[in-house]
């Protein structure tokens, strides 16, 4: 059955949380070749960033390892977004640089709406985000998109690609996140480095602090 009407059916308010708690819906987050996509999604952001230190594949395969060993989990069939967010919490307690309650609290809503050409109409400032989105067999996979101007791109384990590419499979969105790094070394103003740019600070409605490129 389609993941929406299973959702549309029932009393729970929230498609994120519905997602989370039912059986097919949560096995599909991850679906990929490998099962890894958010994982690796984790990783080519701070690539992307310039920190790629962040995360790396050790960091990937100590925590998959670990999730199977310690819980009987295996990662590679697909997981949800509840156990993903124990892998930068993880990294976050080893004193990885970047701003963990971005990933685990903040969310673009796209309820509703479904096409690859959605993000372009978000109306996200300049940065790097994490999306969660679902093909037309309602399979997840995670992917990261860059928005720098007018210029957004969405990045797989490949070069960016123009988020028209993406149209033959992406059918809706779990979520839009962002992904925020920080370089401790230097202030400038209120804010801080970000990924080797100068930092605007931009305040939401929700009191949400995003940085912004400064070219």
């Amino acid at each position: 059955m389609d993941l929406v009407d299973r959702w549309k059916f029932s009393k729970v308010k929230k498609f994120e949380t519905f997602w989370n708690s039912d059986k097919f819906g949560k096995d599909c987050l991850g679906a990929d070749t490998s099962g890894l996509c958010m994982f690796n999604a984790l990783k080519r952001a701070a690539e992307l960033a310039g920190r790629p230190g962040i995360v790396t594949q050790r960091d990937i395969d100590e925590f998959v390892a670990a999730e199977l060993d310690s819980n009987g989990r295996d990662l590679t069939k697909g997981t949800t977004w509840k156990v993903v967010l124990r892998f930068p919490r993880r990294l976050r307690g080893y004193g990885r640089d970047f701003v963990y309650n971005a990933n685990a609290k903040d969310n673009f809503p796209v309820a509703g709406r479904r096409g690859a050409r959605i993000l372009a109409e978000i109306g996200l400032v300049d940065g790097i985000y994490l999306v969660a989105a679902y093909n037309h067999s309602f399979v997840g996979h995670g992917i990261v998109l860059t928005v720098q101007g007018n210029k957004q791109l969405i990045y797989d384990l490949e070069e960016g690609k123009p988020i028209a590419s993406a149209e033959d499979w992406i059918n809706f969105y779990a979520f839009v996140r962002p992904f925020i790094v920080y370089k401790l070394r230097s202030m400038i103003g209120v804010g801080r480095d970000f990924c080797g740019f100068a930092v605007l600070i931009m305040t939401f409605p929700n009191n949400l602090l995003l940085c912004a490129w400064i070219m």
